[in-house]
């Protein structure tokens, strides 16, 4: 205690990621440097995915008011 958490659940759709959205990834976790020697070193994705979902629920929980 004091826990929170929240869930989504809702229809998935899966798909490869492009080489934009991989290497706005990159970047924003490695910095601008790092992040494009990293999609250098990794041309082609290696099955790098995005995973784009339309949520319909949605539950919350905190623990600390309780």
């Amino acid at each position: 205690m004091p826990y929170k958490y929240v869930t989504v659940e809702g229809p998935v759709v899966i798909e490869d990621a492009t080489h934009a959205e991989r290497l706005e990834l990159a970047r924003r976790y490695l910095g601008p440097e790092s992040g494009d020697a990293y999609i250098t070193a990794n041309p082609g994705g290696g099955g790098q995915i995005v995973i784009r979902m339309t949520p319909e629920r949605w539950l919350t929980r905190d623990y600390s008011h309780e």
